[in-house]
């Protein structure tokens, strides 16, 4: 099968090669490359038409003109590859993957296997050839792979550097982080534009129990210039304070299985729709007005694969919640909900939080909590606070939970 994104990406790309200045040269180059993936031709073919195709390279040795056909095509089959997994809403991230023999480097050996978020900043200086004849390539990772989501490995934080050219590390970053259109459209809310909306929204403390109504999140819309009436107002309003307490687990598990494209039954379907009214307030609500102050959230030790997944984070791992999630700016609140031996989530620094405080509508009346939009998160530091088994509470000076603290990364 011809990978056909790596064809097109080779249409407009010339190939930089150490000595070579002639464009003449690198465009015949290209060709071959071109032509070779489009017929499947060996190795030796594809040599033997680099030797035709110039007299600079049948100047060369044999090495270095295996060295460029193995090279070459082992870029544009990865771009290829990178092209058509960021058009693929199902991809998330990327495993690693060396030919393992006696001529693999140890660049390519370390990685082998590892995994990496696609929106992983890292991933232009991980994305093969990481130097000259690598074989390695990157495999696709959906969301039907990792239902709970995908972490990057630690392990990329010890790597070996590769020996790309820093022109190189760009083209990829081109690929993974396409330069706006001048035209692009902003999200529409309603039919009004977020960035409209995010100009009007405003700032808003945190209120007392019950001062948050159906009416309050009817002037929330409306000062964004979004008309709703009572009623959906009032559902706005019984779908945040339902999504902070006993339907969070049933409209979290909901959209879950939308994402992964699982058909939903009636029961779901409703509360899908409701979990999408709590996101979209999320982008229309007065931003919470402490900004600066830092935030915190409990997560009880239950057993569950989304308690695992947070409780084996490392420093360094990005990752996301996958949904808007509720913080509190008060600590003590964020201790009573994780209970004995659960993690405490510290935000440092909420200035770049874009996000409304549901205090007043929410269930826990009292707390004074924020709906946090689905952003990417960074791994700042980690402190494990809870008692080892054995160890007597006499002495003990920890407050038996574990605290990660956190940074936004976009």
């Amino acid at each position: 099968m011809i990978p056909e994104e790596a064809v097109n990406w080779l249409k407009d790309y010339v190939p930089k090669l150490a000595g070579v200045l002639s464009e003449d040269v690198t465009t015949k180059v290209n060709s071959v490359i071109r032509e070779s993936m489009m017929t499947g031709t060996t190795l030796q073919e594809r040599m033997k038409a680099l030797r035709e195709s110039s007299e600079v390279i049948q100047r060369m040795t044999d090495a270095r003109i295996e060295s460029i056909a193995r090279t070459e095509i082992t870029r544009a089959d990865t771009m290829g590859r990178l092209i058509s997994m960021k058009s693929n809403e199902d991809v998330i991230g990327v495993e690693f993957s060396a030919i393992m023999d006696d001529r693999t480097t140890e660049i390519c050996s370390s990685r082998h296997g590892l995994f990496m978020r696609l929106d992983d900043p890292r991933l232009p200086e991980n994305t093969p050839p990481l130097h000259c004849r690598c074989r390695s390539l990157l495999i696709p990772c959906t969301v039907y792979d990792f239902p709970d989501g995908l972490l990057t490995s630690h392990e990329f934080d010890e790597v070996p550097a590769g020996k790309q050219r820093d022109y190189d590390i760009e083209e990829v970053r081109k690929i993974l982080n396409p330069e706006p259109e001048a035209q692009t459209i902003s999200e529409l809310i309603h039919g009004v534009e977020k960035v409209q909306i995010d100009e009007r929204r405003g700032l808003r403390d945190h209120k007392g129990s019950h001062e948050v109504t159906g009416e309050t999140i009817k002037k929330d819309y409306e000062n964004v210039g979004i008309s709703v009436d009572d009623k959906y107002a009032e559902d706005v309003r019984t779908a945040l304070h339902d999504f902070t307490s006993i339907k969070y687990s049933d409209m979290r598990s909901a959209f879950q299985k939308n994402k992964r494209g699982e058909k939903l039954n009636d029961d779901e379907r409703e509360d899908l729709r409701r979990y999408l009214l709590c996101e979209e307030y999320t982008k229309i609500a007065p931003t919470y007005e402490g900004t600066g102050n830092e935030i915190y959230r409990g997560i009880a030790d239950v057993n569950t694969e989304y308690f695992e997944r947070i409780i084996n984070l490392k420093t360094g791992d990005i990752f996301d919640l996958e949904m808007p999630s509720s913080f509190s700016s008060d600590k003590q609140a964020a201790k009573n909900f994780a209970g004995m031996r659960g993690i405490i989530l510290h935000v440092m620094d909420t200035d770049l939080l874009n996000s409304p405080s549901i205090s007043g509508v929410a269930s826990n009346h009292d707390e004074k909590e924020i709906l946090v939009s689905d952003y990417l998160w960074e791994v700042i530091s980690i402190d494990d606070q809870r008692r080892k088994p054995g160890q007597r509470l006499m002495g003990f000076r920890g407050d038996d939970l574990y605290h990660i603290t956190l940074k936004r990364k976009r």
